[in-house]
């Protein structure tokens, strides 16, 4: 099924597409096909390292929860018998510790996008006061 235009409306699954004409955006069906879709998309953000947020406590919980992925297999790893350290370690290895490191590196890309957006922001406003200076300058350099 291949959408042809845009005015046949969202497709399952796609954001207004529970709400549209008619509807109460009450099904759970529909309800639950967007929400999969939402979460399908997180998913491939976070994976594939464009997730970004320059929200402090979203960057908090993830960092939390990266942490949490890396260190807990790592205890788990360390007090458990010798039996089953092969057993965590090699779930550890290809299951927890990829979303570990998928969540920092979120965490620190967008950390860095948040101090470049912010030396961008510092560096426009001195440019600002700047040009305001030298405006004024100028204003008061032709009246003497």
């Amino acid at each position: 099924m291949s959408r042809k235009s845009n005015t046949e409306g969202p497709f399952p699954g796609e954001t207004g597409y529970r709400t549209r004409q008619g509807r109460t955006g009450l099904d759970p069906i529909e309800t639950k096909q967007e929400i999969g879709r939402i979460e399908g998309h997180f998913i491939r953000k976070l994976f594939t390292g464009q997730l970004r947020t320059r929200n402090p406590i979203y960057l908090l919980v993830m960092f939390t929860l990266g942490l949490c992925f890396l260190l807990i297999p790592v205890v788990s790893f360390a007090t458990r018998q010798a039996e089953n350290r092969a057993e965590v370690f090699v779930f550890s290895l290809l299951c927890i510790w990829p979303m570990a490191a998928a969540f920092l590196y979120n965490v620190f890309a967008s950390a860095q996008l948040r101090r470049q957006s912010f030396d961008n922001s510092m560096d426009a406003e001195s440019l600002h006061d700047r040009n305001h200076e030298h405006a004024h300058e100028k204003k008061h350099k032709h009246k003497h």
